[in-house]
């Protein structure tokens, strides 16, 4: 049985207050199944976007000091998955900065595509981890395992010959197929203000010396 989620018709946005210092932005989409031909290209996509000093959002939000972290990550199962983006602003910046800067670099890989260099790169990040994943026994085992609960264990003898068969058309064309910029879900996770924090201690009967 899969289950078939309604399409997304437009943005959500949710923000959450929380028992954290550092404010976070995340955005979503939503994904194609681990079953579906070309979802392995959603991962030379996200290793493209981020991974390294290489990559877009590292290149445009870390190395210009707006945010202090962002990742990229493509999360399939049998049903519909998420591609997910986060970014951490750095100190002084502020999370519309920050989407901002996200924004600008999906609105400019999506206009103009991916490179062979940067494919090239992706290409041999995921072979390379996927052999070394694959150096015990235990860890050939949890792999098959895992891929056979949420799909086909097959699906991890097709995958090198995805990868490796990848051009800078068919991940933009992959990448095309998840990312709208109208259709997603945006979270932003804000530090608990103080008195909220007061409040919900009261509220539980035991009030920290911290807020007193």
């Amino acid at each position: 049985f899969n289950m078939q989620e309604q399409k997304i018709l437009g943005e959500t946005r949710l923000t959450l207050l929380q028992d954290t210092q550092i404010p976070r932005l995340l955005m979503a989409w939503r994904s194609m199944t681990i079953l579906d031909a070309d979802e392995p290209l959603l991962d030379l996509f996200s290793s493209i976007l981020s991974g390294d000093k290489t990559s877009r959002l590292d290149k445009a939000l870390v190395e210009t000091g707006i945010a202090a972290a962002a990742g990229a990550w493509s999360d399939t199962r049998r049903d519909d998955g998420a591609f997910v983006v986060q970014a951490q602003p750095a100190g002084g910046h502020t999370l519309d900065e920050v989407e901002a800067a996200v924004r600008k670099v999906l609105v400019e890989v999506l206009a103009k595509g991916v490179t062979a260099e940067e494919l090239a790169r992706a290409k041999a990040k995921l072979l390379a981890e996927r052999v070394y994943g694959q150096e015990s026994s235990m860890g050939l085992a949890e792999r098959l395992g895992s891929v056979a609960v949420v799909g086909d264990w097959r699906y991890h003898l097709r995958y090198p010959a995805k990868i490796e068969a990848a051009t800078p058309e068919t991940v933009l064309a992959a990448a095309k197929r998840v990312i709208d910029l109208d259709r997603l879900v945006v979270g932003r996770s804000l530090p608990r203000p103080p008195a909220a924090k007061t409040a919900d201690a009261k509220a539980s009967g035991a009030e920290p010396a911290d807020y007193k």
